[in-house]
């Protein structure tokens, strides 16, 4: 039985299975290594009841979310604090100081990064997290803090279009490594709160910015949206260094996770996805031309595209609150007080979704509903642009910034998901779908252009188009899923019955091979 867009095609693989006294489920698991420790962890683990891994894995989960899910949202937070301070410092006397016009901040919130995403997550598949995610955080954050020194539309573009590069591989990398460690049952809800971070970021965005300008505007002869550039990059900068020491890197090398921990953490993750050692593991090229040659790579590529464009007003948020026709408030610190209340409930409808996405396993049907809950917010707003009525606008804005973030929350999970082999076409997935996905960002900088204002109806029109073909993607990926996932379960139990060999098995796609040996199936 054959699909009609076939999966993994470039995928084949020639390898030969040996059977021996540590093979499992078909798989051989001596690649953990042969060092005296690593061997006796490997035996400890095989001895214990499924009672007793079950519970020794939720004390080493525990683990990780102090460790590796703690480092992810405190470094994400501070990540989304830069990259949304100029959002702050707009109401703040940026445009005034710099003499630009509305459109040219336009350009300059959107020329941010694109290109750098994809290298960027080749090379931290095969580096050391510890170190790339640290330097990444210190180089943006001295960049971010130059952005005081702009005087001009020239200076101000040019940091930005450097800070871009300084920042791009932070967001992919992280999201990569946080699949390196979680499971398909678990990363739901993590990534709901590692991406959570946004909203607690735009909520504390406002409230540091109105701080700061309330107590600092004006002093040492620095205005109150420098302020805000030199302390968030200088906390940045301590932080960076203080999570380098912390930071483990992948399972198989973590220094601060014992023997037993590194094995049942590779265990696990080889239970879910499969071991690294089914399809071998190609180079970082390699890994790219295979993301590049599968079409779900540019589906969910396209895909981040139009959801990035639905969070887009993000970076609008505080300037809409202003406008006459937005939400007609005028006192500066009013204005981002109140920009931190949407924040917050999305932030728990996000966490709520992904929850529920983990428990059911139903994430197609989590994402269509965070989708129609945008959907009904674009369309209160595009009612209401005409009519006199601040509050209901304001009101509407709570219900996209719900639908909006906790259909961005649901993304991630899917890539590891549909991708869980090679690691480095992994990598190279999440890497181009988040360049895309910043590509919606350089774009929503003008579908809330200048021009389109004060009422923005017409932008409003747009994301709800984007909101749309987003729905119907993610129905048709769904669909493939379910076709491709009836076909593992024929050559699943051709395997078992023995109509397929170790042998013929070996030459089919990774995704195939990975059914037959561990069960494991494409999630929808």
């Amino acid at each position: 039985m054959a699909s009609e867009i076939p999966l993994d095609i470039e995928e084949k693989v020639e390898v030969t299975h040996v059977e021996s006294k540590s093979d499992i489920d078909g798989i051989d698991w001596t690649h953990y290594g042969d060092d005296p420790d690593t061997i006796e962890a490997y035996k400890t683990i095989m001895s214990w009841s499924p009672e007793e891994r079950a519970q020794q894995e939720k004390r080493l989960v525990r683990k990780l979310d102090v460790i590796v899910m703690a480092m992810a949202v405190l470094m994400y937070i501070l990540n989304y604090l830069d990259r949304n301070s100029i959002a702050q410092a707009r109401v703040s006397g940026l445009t005034e100081s710099t003499h630009i016009t509305p459109n040219q901040y336009s350009l300059v919130n959107g020329i941010f990064y694109i290109l750098a995403q994809t290298p960027a997550n080749m090379i931290l598949s095969k580096s050391r997290p510890s170190v790339f995610l640290p330097v990444s955080m210190c180089a943006w954050a001295l960049i971010s803090t130059c952005t005081a020194a702009t005087k001009s539309f020239g200076t101000l573009l040019a940091v930005r279009f450097i800070l871009g590069f300084a920042e791009a591989p932070f967001f992919p990398g992280a999201a990569y490594w946080l699949t390196c460690w979680y499971t398909k049952a678990e990363i739901g809800r993590r990534y709901a709160i590692y991406v959570g971070g946004i909203c607690i970021s735009s909520a504390f965005a406002g409230l540091i910015s109105a701080g700061i300008i309330s107590n600092l505007d004006g002093k040492q002869g620095i205005a109150g949206w420098q302020w805000i550039f030199i302390i968030e990059g200088t906390i940045t900068v301590a932080v960076a260094i203080f999570v380098s020491f912390f930071i483990p890197d992948y399972p198989q090398t973590a220094r601060r996770f014992k023997p037993i921990e590194r094995v049942l953490a590779r265990m696990r993750i080889d239970s879910d996805g499969g071991p690294s050692d089914i399809g071998g593991e190609p180079t970082m090229f390699q890994g790219f031309i295979l993301a590049v040659k599968d079409y779900r790579t540019w589906c969910l590529g396209t895909l981040q595209l139009c959801i990035t464009n639905m969070i887009g007003f993000n970076f609008f948020y505080p300037t809409l609150m202003g406008l006459s026709q937005g939400m007609g408030y005028k006192n500066k610190i009013t204005i981002l007080l109140l920009s931190a209340p949407p924040y917050m409930v999305a932030l728990l409808f996000s966490f709520c979704m992904g929850v529920s996405a983990d428990i059911t396993r139903k994430r197609v049907l989590h994402w269509e509903i965070s989708f129609a809950v945008t959907a009904v917010a674009l369309i209160l707003l595009i009612a209401l642009a005409k009519i006199d009525s601040p509050g209901g606008r304001y009101a509407s804005t709570y219900i996209l910034a719900m639908g909006s973030f906790a259909a961005y929350s649901v993304a991630y999970p899917w890539v590891g998901s549909l991708m869980p082999r090679p690691m480095t076409k992994r990598a190279s997935a999440i890497g181009i779908a988040n360049s895309l996905s910043n590509v919606g960002a350089f774009l929503s900088s003008y579908v809330f252009y200048a021009e389109l204002g004060p009422t923005y109806r017409t932008s409003w029109c747009i994301v709800l188009g984007m909101t749309a073909y987003s729905a119907a993607m993610v129905w048709f990926l769904g669909w493939q899923n379910k076709k491709r996932n009836a076909e593992l379960d024929v050559i699943e139990e051709q395997y078992r019955t023995g109509e397929i060999d170790s042998v013929t098995l070996a030459t089919m796609p990774v995704d195939a091979q990975l059914a037959a040996r561990t069960g494991w199936r494409m999630s929808n």
